[in-house]
């Protein structure tokens, strides 16, 4: 996995380094300074490479390279990446609930101090889980596609069965055995019934039309309605010997649609439909929540000021992936910050003599062909103690990160713990059962509220783009050799 990459911009400085080169190499024998001795060779060698460092640390200075540097110290800030080139096998995440149960911890500000670290917190941690949620959430397209093709099925086959339905209900109040129409509409009109009562006191209102309809007493039509409920061939029996006529009407008009009753529907109808409002609403707050956090007017105008200020279309590769537009102000505060903090101050102070003490160096006294020769022990040290001052900018703006990602998170995480306790309530309903379409509707409310909290899955990544800067280089070496 690499999460730096080299981009087009950066391909045109590292062609300015070869360019300088070989300009410095052309100005050399132009001017013929020939430099003679060990000392000379390496004089010269050290001022290309000073130059080649420089240009170096602004190829890697994503935020600041439109401006000026005083010191190449105040250029070290980087985008935040890192790399990630061995192959990492992906965790297995099968549920909503595998994505709170099996996600790593947060990184913590050690973490994410270097790319090292960032590497390493990867391979034991993020990893694994960020190739299991891709994977996961490409099932869940599928599925959610499945689930689409077979809830267009279930709209044909209830078509055909309304369809059905309204031509049994038809003859049957044609027979004079139900209500028509016109006749509910009068009693909602007369305030008999009322359309937003509970079912059962709907059904308790309507008995006494039906059964006089039936030709029996309120009383008597519910004993059959519970009878029929309980024991289809007891009602039958029932019906063939205390009432034969309405047992011939009713098998007579009703014989030519078979045994399969088309008005029954989904027992657990009402329960999805409770469910489905809530999973919708909360796919509603989980989107009006993002739309909050990152207002795009925001977002494009903080784009067009960066790529303006910064000119380095890497950075704003970066902002892109972040998730609110708080992160994307602190992630250009802390590089804007740096330059100004007083550990670069102090960094300064340690490298500027340091570089003048190494420019008196005499490196290559009594040297032999083929020699190593290493920067001395004081510029290790040097190096090693700006280093320090670095660690303790990027820890102590790293803290300031992670607050703002683990407040946003904590905000997404409790989302998600909804949308799997509703999920979980859904999937106990169907117990494994036939997919209907109040399920199939549920359901797909369910995949919408996941997609809209998205950002849970990849909150690992987002801490791991916190800009930080980069070490100092705390040795250096080379062979020794003079070619005449």
């Amino acid at each position: 996995m690499i999460c730096n990459f080299l981009n087009p911009v950066q391909k045109y400085y590292k062609n300015c380094i070869y360019a300088s080169f070989y300009m410095f190499l052309f100005a050399c024998f132009k001017k013929k300074l020939y430099l003679c001795g060990r000392k000379g060779l390496f004089v010269l060698y050290n001022i290309f490479m000073k130059k080649l460092l420089l240009l170096a640390a602004i190829m890697l200075a994503l935020p600041m390279m439109a401006q000026d540097y005083d010191n190449q110290i105040e250029a070290l800030i980087t985008g935040g990446g890192y790399e990630l080139a061995e192959n990492v096998p992906a965790m297995k995440i099968n549920s909503f609930a595998d994505l709170i149960n099996k996600r790593p911890a947060m990184p913590t500000a050690n973490d994410l101090l270097t790319p090292e670290a960032k590497t390493a917190y990867a391979r034991r941690s993020s990893a694994a889980y960020y190739l299991g949620v891709q994977n996961f959430r490409s099932a869940l397209l599928d599925a959610q596609a499945e689930l689409n093709s077979k809830t267009i099925e279930l709209g044909k086959k209830q078509s055909k069965n309304n369809q059905k339905a309204m031509e049994q209900y038809n003859a049957n109040v044609n027979a004079g055995l139900m209500p028509s129409q016109e006749e509910m509409m009068q009693m909602m009109m007369s305030g008999e019934i009322n359309p937003n009562w509970p079912e059962e006191k709907i059904m308790d209102a309507m008995a006494g039309k039906f059964a006089a309809k039936w030709g029996v007493s309120k009383q008597e039509y519910l004993k059959i309605i519970n009878m029929a409920q309980k024991n289809e061939k007891q009602a039958a029996q029932y019906l063939q010997s205390n009432h034969p006529d309405l047992y011939n009407r009713l098998y007579a008009t009703n014989a030519k649609y078979g045994k399969q009753n088309v008005n029954v529907g989904d027992p657990h109808e009402n329960e999805y439909g409770e469910l489905g409002e809530q999973l919708s609403a909360l796919a509603n707050e989980a989107f009006e929540f993002r739309n909050t956090n990152m207002d795009m007017t925001k977002h494009v105008q903080f784009q067009a000021h960066s790529n303006g200020m910064l000119n380095d279309a890497s950075f704003a590769a970066h902002t892109v992936g972040l998730p609110t537009n708080k992160l994307e102000e602190l992630f250009v505060k802390i590089i804007n910050d740096w330059r100004t903090s007083s550990e670069c101050k102090r960094a300064i102070q340690i490298e500027d003599p340091l570089a003048e003490r190494l420019d008196n160096w005499d490196c290559c006294k009594n040297a032999k062909e083929g020699q190593t020769i290493c920067y001395p022990g004081w510029w290790t040290e040097g190096r090693k103690s700006e280093n320090a001052l670095i660690d303790a900018y990027n820890r102590r703006q790293a803290e300031k990160w992670l607050a703002e990602v683990k407040a946003y998170d904590a905000q997404v995480t409790a989302m998600m713990k909804r949308l799997i306790e509703l999920d979980n309530q859904l999937e106990q309903i169907r117990n494994g059962g036939e997919i209907t379409a109040a399920y199939a509707a549920a359901k797909n409310q369910a995949y919408i509220a996941a997609t809209h909290l998205y950002d849970f899955n990849f909150i690992l990544e987002v801490a791991l783009q916190f800009p930080h800067v980069a070490h100092q280089e705390e040795s250096y070496c080379w062979p020794f050799s003079i070619k005449g």
